[in-house]
Order: C-alpha cells, then structure tokens, then sequence
C-alpha cells in the first residue's frame, strides 16, 4: 500500500478483504477499494505529507453522521494499528469543534431543529464510545467532548420539552 506505514495486521486484513471479495464477486472488490481502501490510502498519504485531510469535508450535521459512519468501517483495525486512532481520533476532534463552533447556544435564530438534525448529533457521540470499546482509549473524552455533548444533549432536551408542550409523547 505504498508508502503508508499501516501495521502488519492492517495490511494483511486489507489484502484479504480485498481478495475474497475479489473471489466471490470482482464487483466487490472495486467497491472495498473505493469505499474503504482508496479513501484510507488517501487519507494516510496527505498526512505524511503534512497536507490538510479530511475523510469527508463538510460542515452540517449530514457531515457528521457520513464521516462517522465512514470511520467506524476503520474500528476493527485501530486496536491494533496506531496510524488509524490517530485518524479516528482527529475525526471525533473535528465533529466535537464543529458542534461547539455550530452550535454555540441551544437556541439559533429561534429556529426549531429537524429530527434528523437532532438524531445526526449522535454520530460523534457513538463514535467516540466505540472508539473507546475497540481501543480503550480515552484521549476523545477530553472537555472538547464534554461542551460538545452538554451541547448535543441541551438541544435534545429542549426539542423533548417542546414536543411534551404540543401533547405528544
């Protein structure tokens, strides 16, 4: 895999995925390599050199459920390859920066926040716990972690006050 400096055991897990899936059906493999490998390559390639990286760029909630959900194919290999905590960890980083920066104050213009804005809030979250259950590290759950989950958890209380105030339940 060029000149990235995955572990052993990364690289043998890649090279079998991509094997049997090119054994079962070619059609699988093109999508593990562009799905999985090619966006990890890339990745681990400009930050060797030192080059702004990003799985998925963004900046709405639908960012933070896509990146999280593309690190989370990356947990089975973190445990043991250092370079992938790392990329896991700088994701978590960005999604807690990112809800502080966006979402500053519960409310925003008055406005109500769509269910499925409120429910993408919990990507960063599950991500971080996983993280931790695959790794046992704990780095994530630093005080960027905690504003961004006191944040995420205010705006769901309040979005729970206002449905109780409608009658729903």
């Amino acid at each position: 895999m060029n000149t990235i400096r995955l572990s052993m055991e990364s690289r043998k897990s890649i090279f079998r995925i991509e094997t049997l899936s090119e054994e079962i059906n070619p059609e699988w493999a093109i999508v593990f390599r562009n799905c999985f490998k090619d966006p990890l390559v890339d990745y681990l390639e400009n930050k060797e050199k030192n080059r702004v990286c990003q799985l998925l760029q963004g900046s709405s909630t639908k960012w933070l459920q896509r990146s999280a959900m593309q690190a989370s194919l990356y947990l089975p290999l973190a445990s043991n390859d250092e370079m992938i905590r790392e990329m896991i960890a700088h994701v978590l980083k960005q999604h807690f920066e990112f809800v502080n920066t966006s979402y500053s104050s519960v409310e925003i213009n008055g406005e109500e926040r769509s269910k499925a804005e409120l429910y993408r809030l919990s990507y960063p979250l599950q991500l971080a716990y996983l993280f931790y259950l695959r790794t046992e590290d704990i780095s994530q759950f630093s005080l960027l972690f905690t504003s961004a989950s006191s944040r995420i958890l205010a705006l769901w209380e309040k979005e729970l006050d206002r449905v109780r105030q409608k009658g729903y339940s």
